[in-house]
């Protein structure tokens, strides 16, 4: 459970961390420099995709090709940076509790 401690106090610190307190456009900015370094990059980063979850290359590949189209979202999210979403329903209040959980599976067993 060591591991599952390390990675809720990272989210945590990342939750709490500049990504909340910056402005849409920044975020937009920083997505979509994420999503052009995958472009760059996608040979070398879906190796290592497939050499840590045991998945074919080409399939390794096209993950991490996926991940590239965070540009869209990007642009999106500038483009409505100065504007209200009104919505019926919230995913998430600030203030609510969140529950996390940790469970030991097969390998190429996923909860997704």
């Amino acid at each position: 459970m060591r591991n599952v401690d390390i990675a809720v106090r990272a989210a945590r610190e990342a939750f709490e961390g500049h990504w909340t307190k910056a402005a849409p456009s920044e975020r937009g900015r920083m997505l979509a420099k994420l999503a052009n370094l995958f472009g760059r990059d996608v040979d070398i980063v879906a190796a290592i995709e497939s050499l840590d979850n045991g998945k074919a290359l080409t399939m390794a590949q096209g993950d991490v090709t996926n991940a590239a189209f965070a540009t869209m979202e990007a642009g999106w999210i500038r483009s409505v940076a100065k504007r209200s979403i009104q919505t019926q329903s919230l995913l998430f209040t600030p203030g609510m509790k969140l529950s996390v959980f940790a469970a030991k599976l097969f390998l190429g067993i996923s909860l997704s």
